[in-house]
């Protein structure tokens, strides 16, 4: 229980951390600052913005701890789903997705976008974590209630999904 709201409050820190005010600074500033640390490598405004740099880092251990992919499969939030719905994606296809949009939001910094996509990749690649994700996509689809084909247009799928609640309710 304490370790979910750790992630929770990590979600919270980071988005504090690099979130602009409007004076056009982020709280990550003011507490480098306060520290004595300044928030840029190079000083003023110039180099990598270190409380930025640290808040997607936080903010990505945050998610990455507090959303689970496991369906019904862990014991502790099985009480709490109703419904399943798996969808159903080939991994390169969401790994695709995933580095696409990693691409959209950090387009402006390159530096920290080719060090996180260097970190994710050699990760996907050499430490298991598609095997894992190929596991884990077993066990919820083997005990789902609904598959959807991640490949079809999101409205069909919309569609699909709605019917089957309509079904369930009456």
């Amino acid at each position: 229980m304490v370790k979910k709201y750790s992630f929770l409050l990590a979600i919270c820190f980071a988005l504090l951390l690099i979130s602009n005010t409007h004076l056009n600074y982020t709280f990550g500033d003011t507490l480098f600052s306060y520290l004595g640390i300044s928030p840029w490598t190079e000083g003023g405004k110039s180099g990598f913005h270190l409380p930025v740099i640290l808040g997607l880092i936080i903010l990505v251990i945050g998610i990455l701890g507090t959303i689970k992919p496991f369906g019904r499969e862990r014991n502790e939030i099985q009480e709490f789903i109703d419904y399943v719905i798996y969808i159903d994606l080939e991994p390169e296809i969401a790994l695709g997705r995933r580095i696409y949009d990693l691409v959209t939001f950090l387009r402006s910094d390159s530096t920290v976008l080719i060090n996180m996509l260097d970190h994710f990749l050699y990760d996907y690649l050499n430490n298991g974590i598609r095997e894992m994700y190929i596991e884990i996509g077993k066990r919820v689809r083997d005990n789902c209630d609904l598959i959807i084909n991640g490949n079809s247009k999101l409205q069909d799928n919309i569609e699909i999904i709605l019917k089957k609640i309509r079904e369930i309710n009456g």
